[in-house]
């Protein structure tokens, strides 16, 4: 089944064939070189809207759009959201949509309002840094970056159902950041190149906490709209029944990397990599989803999935569906 979703809006790169952080920064500082870089983040709308322009013309030239999913599953969630998938394995592709959704978040922030604090944004944006350069994500875009004023958000049931998906697509490319960090940490190790997997692993942290914010802003709009307007539209017959974030594909190939990661982390020396930054970094990432969902009366009622499967026992609402969840993929990422 097909939802009533338009168009793709953003072609990203299948989960699976996410490129390994090296290849993506060396991708990334070409077209840094090019003007085409984080730094396009700090420009006003109008250089943004340029900006844009530019990325997604070089994201289509490079990448053909593919078939999508077999899933329908997974299909689903990109109609849905407005994803395309490309099969290309190229690495400037990863960067390229992570600008492309960020420039989008900024838009939306501008038009829209949002509540999200300035150090929410500074996470967002030192995320952005990842994938064109070598920095621990501390650094942020410096004092010209384009941090939105904080205001109340929009209230109408059109921006939060834009919030809503643009929040997700971002959520989406950070993911994407976080698979291709971690899967080139795990390459480091196994080759013994330890300067180039705290990097990586520094990175994955960094962008994990980008992580958060994405979700924090998405859910940045009035309660009321989302059971008004986001809620019924992940529903039949715009969507097939039991439609569920949790069952992103991008975020599937992540927790896969996590079980692989586990053995990884027991083997590292916690006093000279970043692995408590990474996994306090993480347990945010999950709290703030956890967040989401509370925000949103998951603490009273079943998520759409669960509802879809017949749930009716009251006391097991979402967000203690969520939880147990969360609890269980953190627990992968243990070390000593």
């Amino acid at each position: 089944m097909k939802s009533a979703q338009p168009a793709a809006g953003l072609l990203l790169t299948m989960p699976e064939l996410v490129p390994e952080l090296g290849t993506v920064r060396m991708a990334g500082a070409g077209l840094a070189a090019e003007g085409l870089g984080p730094e396009v983040l700090a420009g006003d709308r109008g250089q943004r809207a340029a900006a844009r322009d530019a990325l997604g013309a070089r994201l289509t030239g490079i990448c053909p759009p593919g078939p999508g999913f077999q899933d329908p599953g997974s299909q689903a969630q990109d109609d849905f959201f407005g994803v395309g998938r490309t099969l290309a394995r190229e690495p400037a592709a990863v960067g390229l949509a992570f600008l492309l959704a960020h420039l989008e978040v900024l838009d939306d922030a501008e038009e829209s309002g949002s509540g999200l604090p300035e150090a929410e944004w500074d996470a967002l944006l030192a995320a952005a840094t990842m994938l064109f350069g070598e920095g621990d994500g501390g650094e942020g875009l410096g004092p010209g970056a384009a941090v939105p004023v904080a205001g109340p958000p929009a209230g109408d049931r059109a921006a939060a159902l834009r919030r809503w998906r643009c929040g997700h697509r971002l959520f989406f490319v950070v993911t994407q950041g976080i698979v291709s960090a971690l899967s080139g940490t795990v390459r480091s190790v196994s080759e013994d190149r330890a300067d180039e997997g705290c990097s990586a692993l520094a990175a994955a942290a960094a962008l994990s906490r980008g992580a958060a914010a994405a979700l924090r802003f998405t859910a940045d709009f009035p309660t009321r709209a989302y059971a008004d307007t986001v809620r019924p539209s992940m529903m039949p017959p715009g969507v097939p029944p039991g439609f569920s974030g949790v069952q992103g594909p991008d975020h599937q190939v992540l927790v896969e990397l996590y079980r692989r990661m586990r053995p990884v982390l027991t083997s590292l020396d916690p006093e000279t990599w970043p692995i408590r930054a990474f996994q306090d970094a993480t347990a945010e990432m999950f709290a703030a989803h956890v967040g989401v969902c509370d925000r949103f009366g998951g603490g009273e009622q079943p998520s759409i999935l669960m509802e879809a499967h017949g749930h009716h026992d009251a006391r097991v609402t979402a967000t203690h569906v969520l939880d147990k969840l969360v609890r269980s993929r953190l627990t992968l990422l243990d070390s000593p």
